[in-house]
């Protein structure tokens, strides 16, 4: 028996490794960006480790799938030992196969790795059980993110007040200094944080608004004594009231199971709910409750700080970032599941491992094969422009290609293979203007004259309409 779970593992990872490989997923613009400089950029720690990988190998899909699996793999391991750090007796293939098929952690590997670098500091710092590189885990951990920035000062104030030594300072001193002469660059990470409504100046703004409008819907026939609006309308009062209701919007079962259900339906988010997927499934939703009630039975105090940690970041942004600002929960969530586990018999304990397997590879299918149902559009037209132009660039003098959805030059240029001698970039309106002759057009179908579609037009055609009335797709005018 334990060979064979040892097979199943081991195939799970093989699987998911062939998938990196052979069925790369389009590179988005964010990702891109971190194999160039920018001198705007105050987290240098993953920009550095990025652009020191695409040094090595050059820049493209595949590089970016090789980047994203290592760190995935990574993660992996490093969930791994700290579940059996905290739970030795947790089956060894089971705390393998729910990291594995992790939905958020597998979202997070792929496409967003900034954040998945803090993780990985976070995690190398709770391993990690000497002093001196605790202090470079934690520096790492606050110079890789903007979400790792505030977990990282979150973890060195705990660590601070847990061993008040001199010698913890210096960590914090070194961050400080760093982000001290760049703290500008900080503004635009922050800009959209609930935090900001925080300062004495909005608060007193938001007060006076609130006694304003009870006075005036009373018909101005209700204003309280000045003790009781001391009280009930001050400051602090409101201060820590929408503190707290931050801090309770983040524990959504819906939001955890299915994200863009529920910002469908709240419409919590100002963007299309497109490109969030889930952060645990749904049958593991009563498993992690049994394992939190068993924790807080057992009074694990020093993990419900570590939760405390976890979920610090999700308190600074607007709740549709939560999977990219409270991803120290994914091995928090992990470790109250193998709590549970471990409490029940094997017979049960083989059944989570065979829902593992299934909805594992059932995400892995739409994660891999259908990329459209999560993905915005203009990530697949950036790779289909690239292919096009590769193709049939020596057939034409020169083609001109629309920047109106997006960076497309910066796009060429990451993906490589393009003589940029023949290249034009810019808006075009051929609605207007007659196309010059022996220019190719590539753009969207708002850019060209309806009788164009008589002529020799191709169509790359997408799911969204990525500029409101120019239509779906690309057209490619020769």
């Amino acid at each position: 028996m334990a060979k064979f779970l040892k097979y199943i593992v081991w195939g799970g990872v093989l699987v998911r490794i062939g998938l990196s490989l052979l069925v790369p997923l389009d590179v988005s613009v964010l990702q891109a960006k971190l194999f160039y400089p920018d001198p705007n950029d105050p987290f240098v720690v993953s920009r550095v480790l990025v652009r020191g990988w695409g040094k090595i190998t050059g820049t493209g899909t595949y590089q970016t799938a090789g980047m994203g699996l290592i760190i995935f793999l990574t993660l992996v391991y490093l969930v791994y030992k700290s579940i059996s750090h905290k739970i030795p007796e947790s089956p060894t293939w089971l705390v393998v196969l729910a990291a594995i098929f992790n939905p958020w952690l597998n979202y997070l590997a792929v496409f967003h790795w900034q954040e998945s670098l803090s993780l990985i500091f976070a995690l190398m710092f709770w391993l990690d059980k000497d002093n001196f590189r605790r202090m470079a885990w934690v520096i790492l951990l606050s110079l890789s993110s903007a979400s790792g920035f505030v977990l990282g000062l979150g973890v060195l104030l705990l660590w601070i007040l847990r061993q008040p030594k001199i010698l913890n300072l210096v960590p914090v001193l070194i961050v400080l200094l760093w982000f001290g002469s760049r703290w500008d660059l900080l503004g635009p990470y922050f800009e959209s944080s609930p935090i900001k409504e925080l300062t004495p100046k909005y608060l007193g703004g938001q007060v006076d608004e609130i006694q304003k409008n009870i006075f005036l819907g009373s018909q101005k026939k209700i204003i309280y004594p000045a003790i009781i609006r001391k009280i009930v309308f001050n400051k602090v009062v409101l201060g820590v009231d929408k503190l707290l209701g931050n801090a309770i919007g983040v524990v959504d079962f819906t939001q955890w199971t299915a994200p863009v259900s529920a910002m469908s339906v709240t419409r919590l988010s100002g963007l299309p709910p497109k490109g969030i997927f889930t952060q645990m499934y749904y049958w593991e939703l009563p498993i992690l409750i049994y394992g939190a009630w068993s924790a807080w039975k057992e009074k694990e105090r020093k993990m419900w700080w570590v939760v405390f940690l976890a979920i610090i970041p999700a308190l600074f942004w607007e709740k549709r970032w939560f999977y990219l600002s409270a991803y120290g929960l994914i091995p928090i969530f992990v470790w109250l599941t193998m709590r549970a586990v471990t409490r029940m018999p094997w017979k049960v304990i083989f059944v989570v491992g065979g829902l593992y397997c299934v909805s594992g590879f059932y995400f892995w299918k739409q994660f891999y094969f259908n990329p459209v149902s999560y993905r915005s559009s203009d990530v697949y037209l950036y790779k289909q422009i690239n292919l096009w132009v590769r193709k049939n660039q020596d057939r034409y003098q020169k083609i001109m290609i629309t920047n109106m959805f997006g960076p497309a030059d910066f796009m060429n240029l990451f993906y490589g293979g393009i003589d940029k001698t023949k290249m034009a970039y810019g808006e075009f309106d051929l609605r207007k203007n007659e196309p010059v002759s022996g220019m190719v057009y590539i753009g969207l179908p708002g850019q060209f004259k309806p009788e164009h579609s008589n002529r020799d037009i191709e169509v790359i055609n997408s799911e969204d309409e990525l500029v409101y009335r120019y239509g779906k797709g690309l057209w490619v005018l020769k």
